[in-house]
C-alpha cells in the first residue's frame, strides 16, 4: 500500500500485507514485448506532484503516467528513462504469449472506486515464448481520491522470484524501492 507521504510529495510509505488480485475483465489490448498501450483512467489519479487521466501499460511491467520505456531493464530503481512510473514488477517479459496479456477493471461506486490492472505476463524467453515456470500475475489497484495505489501478487515462477524491481519513481532522483533482484515476490502479498 504505497501511500503518498503528506508532508512531502518526494516520497512514499509503504506497508506490507496480503491481498488477492481482483481479475481483470476488458482486455487492453497489450499482447507484446517490449510495448505499451494507453488506457485512459475511470477518475483522474496523483501520482507525486501530478494528476493524470492517461496511464501506459507496459509489457514489462510498468505503469507510466509521465515518460515510459519500452526497453527492458533488470536494475534496481531510480531508472532514469522513466517520469511519474509505478514499477509493480520491471523486468523483461512478455504478454503476447497464449493466454497473456493486461486486462483491467473498475471495482466500487463513485467516489470511492478502485481501479485494477492485472498483468497476466511471463518472463521472456524469445519472440513469443515464456521462460520455463516463467509466469508472473500481479496487479496494480488505483484508489479514487487518493494517490494511494496498491501492488497485489498472484503466482509468481520461481524463475522470476529473484529478479525484477518494485517500487515507484517521480524521475532519476525521486523514487521509493521496496525490491530489487530480491526473492521476496510471493503469491498473495500486498505492498
Amino acid at each position: 500500500n504505497p501511500t503518498a507521504n503528506p508532508t512531502s510529495s518526494r516520497s512514499y510509505t509503504v506497508s506490507v500485507g496480503s491481498g488477492s488480485i481482483v481479475p481483470g475483465t476488458t482486455d487492453t489490448g497489450n499482447h507484446c514485448d517490449d510495448c505499451d498501450t494507453t488506457v485512459a483512467l475511470p477518475f483522474s489519479f496523483q501520482l507525486y506532484d501530478q494528476t493524470f487521466s492517461t496511464v501506459q501499460v507496459g509489457s514489462n511491467g510498468f505503469l507510466s503516467f509521465g515518460t515510459p520505456y519500452d526497453f527492458f531493464y533488470t536494475g534496481c530503481l531510480p531508472n532514469t528513462n522513466f517520469t511519474y512510473t509505478i514499477f509493480p514488477f520491471e523486468v523483461d517479459q512478455i504478454t503476447g504469449a497464449t493466454g497473456k496479456g493486461i486486462f483491467t477493471t473498475v471495482t466500487g461506486t463513485a467516489p470511492n472506486r478502485v481501479f485494477n490492472i492485472e498483468w497476466r505476463a511471463c518472463q521472456y524467453n524469445g519472440a513469443t515464448t515464456c521462460l520455463a515456470n516463467g509466469d508472473t500475475s500481479y496487479e496494480v489497484q488505483l484508489v479514487e481520491g487518493t494517490s494511494t495505489f496498491r501492488v497485489i501478487f498472484g503466482a509468481m515462477g520461481s524463475a522470476t522470484t529473484t529478479v525484477g524491481a518494485v517500487g515507484v519513481e517521480k524521475n532519476g532522483t525521486v523514487f521509493t524501492q521496496y525490491s530489487c533482484n530480491s526473492a521476496v515476490l510471493t503469491a498473495g502479498l500486498k505492498i
